[in-house]
């Protein structure tokens, strides 16, 4: 009879096991692995809320590495669930807001593996020829770095090298501005050789651009903290304008008065046309739209005659317009150089 393989009797000898004897095996096992993570953990104790399937819960973070976090609790999670956590960690003046997923289960809580913040596959250009947004005109950038956030945002970096013999001033902040805003990017990051003056510091923080000094024969600081700016086109609304004061012998007082009219040997109502005309807006406006900018406000107008000739006509339009918002993104470095 031939002698079984290692491996072979290993799987006999798991399979005749009890399950607590599986558990027991499994957490030493682990134990083992420890020293060969690919990011060392810390132990901590954090207060962190999150979010699991549209559930909030406040529990406490035990460790955590640039890979992820385990955190303690009873509550009873599934591995593969998406989950959304806010923590404050030292030296930052805002709470940190990363997305994981479950990974692992255990009898006093759960690890999750951070989701990357950025495509795997971002595309960093240098010495990139990009065109003016105002002129059209290509221009020279530094550095252009295309990539999303949590694989759905999509975000343009700009990022400028500036090696002068001085300190970078608020003169050339408001230069690398310009150039920001020329290049349609959401972020932009300075790097220096010889530093950023107190006031260009300030200039930075107000406008969200990250400064980052370079040491020679040294690693560059990294911001802890990216504050990413994005617009967001959001909703839609529909406006009512009147041309000209109302003839009081309509005896209109409230819009449901005039949504009730009808022209003369027309079936629908100004309500039903309305809400046609504005679909036709909302059509026209979104088709008009190039990649580059947002809808444009468009509008119709109406004329409603009244059976009395002596009874002056009612002129008004209804204008589709579009709410924009700016949203922040705060990408903060956990582990790296």
């Amino acid at each position: 009879m031939n002698e079984l393989s290692l491996e072979e009797r290993l799987i006999k000898l798991i399979k005749d096991m009890r399950e607590d004897q599986h558990k027991k095996l499994l957490s030493y096992i682990e134990s083992q692995q420890a020293g060969y993570r690919k990011y060392p953990r810390k132990e901590v104790s954090i207060a962190t809320a999150y979010v699991v399937q549209d559930e909030i819960y406040t529990d406490f973070i035990k460790n955590i590495s640039a890979g992820g976090v385990y955190i303690t609790t009873r509550k009873s999670q599934s591995v593969g669930d998406e989950i959304s956590m806010n923590f404050m960690l030292t030296g930052h003046k805002r709470p940190i807001r990363v997305f994981g997923k479950v990974v692992r289960l255990s009898t006093n809580g759960f690890a999750v593996k951070f989701i990357e913040a950025l495509d795997p596959h971002a595309s960093v250009t240098h010495d990139a020829r990009l065109p003016d947004v105002h002129t059209g005109s290509p221009r020279q950038r530094d550095i252009i770095i295309e990539a999303k956030i949590c694989n759905h945002y999509t975000v343009k970096v700009l990022v400028s090298c500036k090696r002068y013999v001085r300190p970078v001033n608020i003169q050339h902040i408001d230069a690398f501005n310009g150039e920001l805003i020329s290049s349609s990017a959401h972020k932009g990051v300075i790097y220096s050789y010889s530093g950023f003056t107190k006031n260009a510091i300030k200039k930075c923080q107000a406008l969200g651009i990250s400064c980052c000094q370079l040491f020679q024969n040294k690693t560059g600081t990294i911001p802890a903290t990216l504050t990413l700016f994005n617009t967001f086109c959001c909703s839609i609304k529909a406006v009512m304008e009147v041309f000209k004061p109302l003839d009081p012998e309509w005896r209109i007082h409230q819009w449901k008065d005039l949504y009730a009219l009808k022209n003369p040997g027309d079936s629908e109502t100004m309500l039903d046309s309305l809400v046609v005309a504005f679909d036709k807006c909302e059509k026209v406006s979104l088709a008009d739209k190039n990649s580059r900018s947002f809808p444009e406000p468009k509008g119709m107008s109406f004329k409603l005659e009244n059976s009395d000739p002596s009874i002056g006509a009612l002129e008004f339009q209804i204008r589709c317009l579009w709410r924009v918002y700016r949203g922040e993104w705060d990408a903060s470095l956990i582990n790296g150089s």
